[in-house]
C-alpha cells in the first residue's frame, strides 16, 4: 500500500471535480486530462459548460479547442474567478434540466 499512496502523490489520483462535472455531462475523459495539463481549472470549467452542450462523448481536439476559446465569450473581462465563485459557477449557472 506504501507505493500506492506514492503513486497517488505523483499521478494526482482521487476525487476530482472537472472529472466529476464531465462524467455528469458525458464528456469523455481525455477532454479533462489534456486540458488540466495546459490551463487554469478556471478555463478548464468554462470549458466543460461549453463542452456539456455539444457532443464530446468522445475526443475531438478540434471541438476541444473551441471549448478554450468559447470560455472568453462566456464572461469576458472577468478575470480570475476565485475557487468558490468557480464552484458556483459549474454548478449553478444554466445547470441541465432532468424533468
Amino acid at each position: 500500500m506504501k507505493y500506492f499512496y506514492g503513486m497517488k502523490q505523483e499521478f494526482n489520483w482521487g476525487p476530482s471535480l472537472p472529472y466529476y462535472l464531465a462524467a455528469e455531462y458525458s464528456i469523455h475523459p481525455t477532454y479533462i486530462q489534456k486540458m488540466l495539463a495546459t490551463h487554469q481549472i478556471s478555463d478548464v470549467f468554462y470549458a466543460i459548460m461549453y463542452l456539456r452542450n455539444k457532443q464530446a462523448n468522445s475526443f475531438n481536439v478540434e471541438l476541444m479547442k473551441e471549448a478554450l476559446g468559447e470560455q472568453d465569450m462566456l464572461h469576458p473581462g472577468t478575470g480570475q474567478f476565485n475557487k468558490i465563485e468557480e464552484l458556483k459557477y459549474c454548478f449553478f449557472w444554466n445547470r441541465k434540466s432532468y424533468n
